[in-house]
Formats: structure tokens, sequence, C-alpha cells
């Protein structure tokens, strides 16, 4: 092999070896990650939303009570009293109908949100598995590429780091060819 020969093959195994290690490193990244569990669905309950109108309610019906005792007093009559306890009685169903269905359609936007989070983490999760499938494939065909050149390249060497210094000893002269390079390296 000629040094411009062993020159350019330096080159080529340098990329050729450095793609390796990128696509090994990003396959261990996914591998990772897809290790991880997935996340379930933590869904809200919609009594969290509708408290605040049973508190509403309750206050309301007592206020109207007492605002129509104050005026039953002060008129001496029952009717006031059982008129604003009428009105507070309706008013607290009118609260709760209200709240109830407030509560429920609060509940039922957040978790279709929770939902469609957890289906998006999902969907991300089995792309990322195939594209790991894909990068696992690629590996194993470009490995295979560089399986001529398994006798030149010893195991230890076969990196891009190496392959850089296969060729800057090649062009400073240390070495007259590719194999005598690599050897050369063993001896520092």
């Amino acid at each position: 092999m000629t040094k411009e020969e062993s020159i350019a093959l330096a080159e080529q195994l340098s990329v050729d070896y450095g793609e390796l290690e990128n696509i090994r490193k990003e396959i261990s990244d996914n591998k990772k990650i897809i290790s991880k569990p997935l996340p379930t669905a933590k869904h809200h309950a919609a009594f969290k939303f509708f408290w605040p109108y049973l508190i509403g309610a309750v206050v309301t019906i007592n206020v109207l009570y007492i605002i129509g005792t104050f005026i039953s007093l002060a008129v001496k009559s029952t009717t006031p009293q059982g008129i604003f306890s009428v009105i507070g009685l309706v008013a607290m169903i009118v609260i709760l109908i209200v709240g109830g269905k407030t509560a429920t359609s609060t509940r039922d936007s957040l978790n279709y949100r929770v939902d469609s989070d957890v289906q998006m983490q999902r969907k991300r999760h089995r792309e990322l598995q195939e594209k790991t499938k894909n990068l696992e494939n690629i590996h194993s065909l470009k490995k295979s590429k560089l399986e001529k050149y398994d006798e030149l390249v010893p195991l230890e060497y076969r990196s891009s780091r190496h392959m850089d210094r296969v060729k800057a000893l090649i062009q400073t002269g240390k070495s007259e060819d590719f194999s005598e390079a690599v050897a050369l390296l063993s001896k520092q």
C-alpha cells in the first residue's frame, strides 16, 4: 500500500469508525430512555373543583335564613323568614347544579389533557424504539462492511481517534504505510 493509499484508508476508517461510535452512543442513550417506565395518567377528581360550590351553597342558604329571621323579627311576621328560606333552598340547589356541571366539565377537560399527554409520550416511546431498531440495523451493516479491515486493525484501535493517530504517523513520516503505523500505535 502506498503512502497516499494508507492516508486515504486512515481517513476513511476514521470517518467510518466515528460514525459507528456515534451510532453506538445514540443507541445507548435511546436504550436508557426506553428503559424508564412510562408514566401513568393521574386523573383529576370532580370533587376537587366542586367543593367551593358546596361551601357557597351552604353559606348562601344560611345567610338567607338569617336575613329572613331578622326581617321576620323586625316586622313581627313569619312570612319573610319562610320566603327567604325558600329562596335560600332554591339558590342552594341552583349553586349545586351549576357547581356539579362546572366541576365535571373542568375535570373532563383536564383529564383529556392528561390522557393526551400520556398518549403522546407513549407514541414518542414507540418511535424511539423503532428509531433504535433502525440504528441497530445501520450499525450492524456498517460494522459488517468494516470487517474486511479486522485483520489490519486490532480491536483496541478501531476508533476514529486511533485512525487519526495512524494518519498523523504516516503524514509525519514516522511510518511508511498503514500496517507500520498501526504497529507503532501498539508501541506507544
